[in-house]
């Protein structure tokens, strides 16, 4: 399981690389920015090098501010102390990394209506800019939600092992999520339906094309505290990792 677990996470490296540049902030935090992305808490956070101590996290706070930004997220391996985070505080997330442990998904209840297609393939990134501008233009704001989408879009153009997919549902877009293939794993991420698409297996539909049209073994990330990783162990994923995410905004 160790090496398994390794493996995953040069794969995840990998991913964060397509995007993010490493900066060394102090002996014990670096940052990982987004260049496009940085004024999104997604896209701009801090990760251990060392043992943090409060100071550390003083440091990053004042930091942050400085540049004007009104977020800061730290993503670990390790539990931060409670101590610390009620003092600062900081909204404490698990992210379970979730491996479908075998490659079998005849019982998976797929939606044969649904055609999902690849913006390596298919002409499709307007469509996928619609659908995510309905989605999350509420929550990031729009400026920020076409910017991302132009610069994931292409990133998935140009990018060897980055697809973009959308799935389709009597002709019209209903559902999008990304992959990621790298050493040996293709991870799912940011899958999203349309409510009106919702209950008509069109995630899971995904989900099976995936597993065929990729060789590499299939892993995805899920909330400890939602109810969306019960259902993916249901399907045969289970838990080999899991990482402590921070967030404050003010």
């Amino acid at each position: 399981m160790e090496q398994i677990r390794n493996k995953i996470r040069e794969a995840e490296q990998a991913w964060k690389e397509v995007f993010s540049v490493e900066k060394p902030f102090n002996a014990n935090l670096h940052r990982w920015q987004d260049e496009v992305l940085y004024d999104m808490y997604d896209h701009n956070q801090f990760v251990p090098i060392g043992e943090v101590t409060k100071e550390d996290l003083e440091k990053a706070f004042a930091y942050q501010k400085e540049q004007g930004w009104d977020f800061l997220k730290y993503d670990s391996r390790e539990k931060l102390d409670s101590a610390i985070v009620n003092e600062f505080g900081l909204e404490e997330c698990e992210i379970y990394t979730m491996l479908l442990s075998k490659k079998d998904t005849t019982a998976w209840k797929t939606n044969s209506k649904v055609v999902v297609k690849d913006i390596k393939e298919d002409d499709i990134g307007n469509d996928i800019k619609e659908l995510e501008i309905k989605n999350y233009a509420s929550v990031y704001g729009l400026d920020f939600t076409e910017r991302k989408m132009n610069y994931y879009i292409k990133k998935a153009k140009e990018t060897e092992g980055f697809h973009y997919l959308a799935a389709y549902l009597d002709g019209k877009i209903v559902g999008t999520c990304y992959v990621f293939a790298k050493f040996g794993y293709v991870v799912m991420d940011s899958l999203i339906v349309n409510e009106e698409a919702r209950k008509q297996y069109v995630a899971t539909t995904m989900m099976k094309y995936i597993t065929e049209k990729f060789d590499e073994r299939m892993f995805l990330h899920a909330d400890a505290d939602d109810t969306p990783k019960d259902m993916y162990a249901r399907m045969g994923f289970e838990v080999v990792d899991s990482l402590f995410e921070y967030c404050k905004t003010w």
